[in-house]
């Protein structure tokens, strides 16, 4: 199953909107219009509350995505399709550390 732009923008804007907010302190991306949707262009900087800096990007978030549905036992299909804060956060995570580190 391959993972859409679509399915990572989805979980990008929860992630950003109300998944990674208590240990992220800073996004470096500005939401914009593409067409008749809203995303947050890939890649940008992601600052944590111990003040380190990393960039988000599409492939690691492929990544993210797939080391995340496997930790909760999902498919990847069932993993993007029924994302919620606390998914899209663990998504961004292991697209970030290689892990879930924040809890």
């Amino acid at each position: 199953m391959s993972i859409k732009h679509r399915d990572i923008n989805d979980l990008v804007i929860t992630a950003l909107e109300s998944g990674i907010s208590y240990w992220a302190v800073y996004a470096d991306t500005t939401l914009t219009t593409v067409g008749d949707d809203y995303e947050y262009p890939l890649p940008f900087d992601i600052t944590t509350f111990d003040d380190k800096t990393i960039t988000l990007t599409e492939s690691n978030m492929r990544i993210g995505i797939l080391l995340a549905a496997k930790i909760f036992g999902l498919s990847t299909r069932a993993f993007t399709d029924n994302h919620d804060a606390d998914l899209a956060d663990a998504a961004v995570q292991c697209a970030l550390f290689g892990g879930i580190v924040y809890a």
